[in-house]
């Protein structure tokens, strides 16, 4: 990781920022990304809680720290080839192709601030850049799949990131310490990157453009991100602030089978925003994870 120097000029506080500046470069990025996917003809989608703030609030969501879409396969792999080095925009692209990332999806990241938290791995307001994959056609299957999914993709940040930072609960702490151990010997003894090549195999296993349904297969949603292909790329715009993105046609079904029926109304712990301090910060070297 590059060295981090925090910037103390406008307050006693380590020059953290406010909710609403967070918001304001979250936004920054994402017009900054959809702009360079429009100028490079590579499609996206907003999805997650982005998609859900735009068309409940047409805005982000006030607690967000980062940003989520989704990008098909063939054009998620133009999209890292058309990144000239590891600069999009004037933001910092991870991405395991690059060879600054273990995580096996991209992130768009600013490195101008700095989320006191070592187990994000990218400790920056980021947007997470998640490929859609194809999966198979029997939605049991399927379901079992991106479940499966989910589980392995814990593999490669267990065995990049300390893993006894966080203090979780009992269970899941002995699930740690029988688990962890065995993943790290493993991907150690498979080479740096073992486990998030497993992962990226794993997700390519169906062909995009072969498959009827398509999911974020390294996205972690689970069952509920699985939609027909078809239904999918139909693009419609939705507004966030004053300009509009794009959204898959079939928003509204993928909000319910990803969140459930009453989408529309915030639940009552999310009111009270819970966002982990962001501080403004100098880099003097790049970073990398």
């Amino acid at each position: 990781m590059g060295r981090t120097r925090l910037r103390n000029k406008r307050n006693q506080s380590g020059d953290e920022l406010r909710p609403q500046e967070v918001l304001d470069r979250l936004f920054s990025m994402l017009s900054t990304f959809a702009d360079y996917c429009d100028a490079n003809k590579i499609r996206y989608y907003l999805c997650s809680g982005t998609l859900l703030g735009a068309v409940r609030n047409q805005d982000l969501i006030p607690w967000d720290n980062d940003l989520d879409v989704l990008v098909p396969r063939p054009d998620y792999d133009r999209l890292l080839l058309s990144v000239s080095g590891t600069t999009l925009g004037g933001y910092m692209l991870f991405a395991y192709e690059k060879g600054n990332s273990f995580f096996p999806h991209a992130k768009l990241a600013d490195t101008g601030t700095y989320i006191p938290d070592p187990s994000l791995g990218v400790p920056h307001l980021w947007l997470d850049i998640f490929p859609m994959d194809g999966l198979p056609q029997n939605p049991v299957v399927s379901a079992f799949w991106l479940k499966f999914a989910q589980g392995l993709k814990r593999f490669p940040s267990w065995d990049a990131l300390p893993w006894l930072l966080s203090r979780p609960t009992l269970g899941k702490q002995i699930g740690r310490l029988l688990f962890v151990p065995p993943v790290k010997l493993i991907g150690h003894l498979g080479g740096k990157g073992f486990w998030t090549r497993k992962v990226i195999r794993y997700a390519k296993r169906f062909s995009f453009t072969e498959s009827e349904f398509v999911g974020g297969v390294v996205s972690s949603s689970g069952p509920g991100e699985r939609m027909p292909r078809d239904e999918f790329l139909q693009r419609v715009e939705v507004t966030i602030r004053d300009r509009t993105f794009h959204a898959p046609a079939c928003w509204e079904r993928y909000l319910r089978q990803l969140i459930g029926s009453d989408w529309r109304i915030p639940p009552e712990k999310a009111k009270r925003p819970s966002m982990q301090r962001v501080l403004l910060v100098e880099t003097t070297e790049k970073p990398a994870v």
